[in-house]
């Protein structure tokens, strides 16, 4: 979902808040797709603590789903981060910790506590160039019993769709399994990203990103790895307008799937989104895409999101 993020500080204390409404062709991300109206709720807080040589920032953000009926979600993480400058502050080590609790009424099988560890460097180049490169082990701890690929496709990443109708998971399970073949699981994901970004001039700038991911599940069908790219670029149309765009391409392949079964995706995405800055406010309304094409068609699937409000600092 395309997100903004207005931030203030106030006695060391920096808040933030979002309220928007939307429209989704496919909240579910299932080949029989539904397409459900949402409002959406976001609030936040931070605190950077300046130690010798060195930051310890602390933040508090969670944000709510609105649907119809009773198919509401929500998310509320924690995390903390230590950050240190390097090279005579050409470069940037960061180190943080976050846990989260993630809760759908639409996917049950999607509902979750996380835990994460997160090593990122930053280094600038020169005047136009910065380069990145982040680690990530993430723990996902599911609550509900479920039939194998009953959540969206990687669900956990960060980057879910979150809504509800109804009751019962939008996604089902690989064939007719019976409910005694439910269960529960936890997966470890391991993430490495490199990214490169580039600053054409001071109204254009552009990041490239390469990064790969294995899950590995106490699930087999849910293991998979993942490798994909992205490009973003953000261009100033004025000190007011802000235009941004994404594009990005991944490929998931489940290799501890049955023959029978062998499965692997491939996800096409891309995102619009214009943003207008008022004082401490800023309004935004922008577009998402996503094609995701599966060699069993009924993991296959497409979605459409639009979304605008606004956001403010307090």
């Amino acid at each position: 979902m395309l997100l903004s993020s207005c931030q203030t500080s106030a006695d060391n204390i920096e808040l933030s808040g979002e309220a928007s409404v939307g429209y989704d062709t496919n909240p579910a991300q299932s080949h029989a797709s539904e397409d459900l109206a949402f409002a959406r709720i976001a609030l936040g807080a931070a605190k950077t603590l300046t130690l010798d040589q060195s930051d310890l920032r602390f933040a508090l953000d969670g944000w709510y789903r609105d649907y119809a009926a009773d198919n509401d979600s929500y998310r509320l993480a924690l995390s903390s981060a230590w950050s240190r400058p390097t090279a005579r502050d050409r470069g940037l080590l960061t180190l943080s910790v976050a846990g989260a609790i993630y809760r759908d009424a639409l996917v049950p099988a999607d509902a979750r506590n996380e835990a994460a560890l997160t090593l990122r460097y930053d280094r600038i180049l020169n005047a136009r160039d910065t380069v990145g490169l982040s680690a990530e082990v993430r723990r996902l701890d599911y609550r509900n019993p479920s039939l194998p690929w009953s959540g969206r496709p990687g669900s956990g990443s960060g980057l879910q769709l979150s809504h509800g109708r109804g009751k019962t998971s939008g996604r089902q399970g690989p064939g007719r399994q019976s409910a005694a073949r439910e269960q529960r699981r936890d997966d470890q994901r391991s993430t490495i990203a490199l990214d490169a970004s580039h600053a054409w001039s001071p109204a254009l700038s552009t990041r490239i990103t390469l990064a790969h991911a294995r899950n590995a599940s106490t699930v087999a069908l849910e293991s998979y790895d993942r490798s994909g790219i992205g490009f973003s670029a953000r261009f100033m149309l004025n000190h007011s307008w802000l235009l941004e765009s994404g594009l990005g391409w991944s490929r998931s392949d489940y290799s501890h799937t049955q023959r029978r079964l062998e499965r692997r995706d491939e996800e096409l995405n891309a995102a619009l989104v214009i943003r207008h800055r008022l004082g401490a406010r800023e309004l935004f309304c922008g577009l998402d895409w996503l094609n995701d094409k599966s060699t069993i068609d009924e993991r296959s699937f497409r979605q459409q999101v639009i979304q605008c409000g606004m956001a403010w600092s307090f």
